[in-house]
């Protein structure tokens, strides 16, 4: 880093001045796209989802409605709470290579005096653009949002000594990070092999699922949202293996009470997403509070305990021998639900009540070393990420007063 000092305190000892990206840059829209196809198209469209996997899942298309050109920046505009997409930068290679999609915008250097990969940088899930985030409704930046932002810009050698660090340890960076991901994925899979293992029990009963737990769907209308009260998640609050309560919606005590108790579940209940991605992830929700669901979550509630536990359940909902049953349903429907109706019938294996204890005491286990950010390789590979945005945002810090 003495290097970067020592160019700073040389050409630009009094601080860099900020400019409006209005100032600096020219913006486009994308638009939306009818004919996309998955191979033969002679354009890779630039979406989202695109952006956010390092264009590692992309469609094609013929239609190249907002063409992007070589070291222009696409941008995603809009990107579900919480979401890793929304304000992540793609700086584009290459000519007649990309067309841009709806929600995604274009980027254009109109100045001389600017590196395309430092503004890259810089724009790269920028916080000023991050503080738009809601936390609850998809957001959505709007043009002003963007153009109305300021960056920082040091003379071309500075820039150039910034990147160069960047990029060198965006490198090494990746590199840790996909042997991380790798120990990680190899561990995945040998906790899904031994949970099959410990869930497919010589000894178990069989049983029908309507025979041990009943289920039920949340709200199927939008009810009217207050600033505080009962807390309203919906399948976003749990898309990941924990109840996630930081960003939730409320609802009134008086609407609460006027609910239909399908809508409500009690600590203890499995809670699980009725739709989507991660169709059929379930959590347990342990909480001492009431808490009301909308549509996109369901929930099961045991019956006995004295047959079947909720932890194991939530692991068996986990399980191939859940998911291939629900497959059998939906046939791999792009965007298909799960219904109570054919659950209810589905097949479900059940060990003694010891037996189900030392299984789901593993099962935890495992799942806290594989899933738990705040341990395990979880937490490193987290960590390693926040070092990396760290430094980013440390090279893109000046003080904000004029060059001399």
């Amino acid at each position: 880093m003495s290097r970067i000092n020592d160019l700073i305190k040389e050409l630009c000892p009094n601080g860099v001045q900020k400019h409006k990206l209005s100032d600096i840059i020219e913006f486009q829209n994308g638009k939306g796209h009818e004919n996309v196809v998955s191979d033969n198209g002679k354009y890779i469209l630039v979406t989202s989802k695109a952006i956010s996997t390092g264009l590692k899942n992309v469609r094609k298309t013929d239609e190249q409605l907002s063409p992007l050109f070589k070291n222009d920046i696409a941008l995603v505009m809009s990107d579900l709470p919480n979401g890793k997409a929304l304000a992540k930068c793609l700086l584009i290679d290459s000519d007649n290579k990309y067309t841009l999609n709806q929600r995604v915008c274009r980027l254009s250097i109109k100045v001389g005096s600017l590196l395309p990969k430092y503004l890259f940088y810089a724009l790269n899930r920028n916080n000023q653009l991050l503080s738009y985030d809601n936390g609850v409704d998809q957001t959505n930046l709007k043009k002003d949002d963007i153009l109305n932002i300021l960056v920082a810009i040091p003379p071309l050698e500075v820039q150039e000594e910034i990147v160069r660090i960047l990029d060198k340890f965006g490198e090494l960076e990746a590199e840790l990070e996909a042997e991380l991901e790798a120990e990680l994925e190899a561990r995945r899979s040998q906790y899904e092999f031994w949970r099959g293992k410990l869930l497919n029990a010589k000894t178990a009963t069989e049983y029908k699922l309507k025979d041990l737990v009943d289920l039920y769907l949340g709200l199927t209308y939008t009810p009217n949202y207050v600033d505080s009260g009962i807390k309203f998640i919906s399948s976003l609050n749990i898309s990941k293996d924990y109840l996630n309560l930081s960003n939730v919606k409320y609802i009134t005590k008086e609407e609460f009470d006027n609910c239909t108790s399908n809508a409500k579940p009690k600590k203890g209940d499995v809670l699980y997403v009725r739709v989507g991605s991660n169709l059929g992830h379930p959590v347990i929700y342990d909480l001492d509070e009431d808490i009301c669901i909308f549509v996109s979550v369901g929930f099961a509630r045991v019956k006995n305990n004295n047959i079947l536990f909720n932890r194991y359940l939530r692991h068996w909902m986990s399980s191939n021998m859940f998911m291939n049953q629900v497959k059998a349903k939906t046939k791999n429907a792009p965007k298909a639900n799960l219904n109570a109706t054919w659950m209810k019938e589905f097949t479900i294996f059940v060990p003694s009540l010891e037996e189900q204890q030392k299984i789901v005491n593993i099962l935890d286990k495992f799942d806290k070393l594989v899933n738990d950010i705040s341990v395990g390789l979880p937490a490193e590979i987290e960590a390693r990420r926040k070092q990396y945005e760290y430094y980013r945002n440390k090279l893109l810090s000046f003080e904000e007063v004029s060059c001399e």
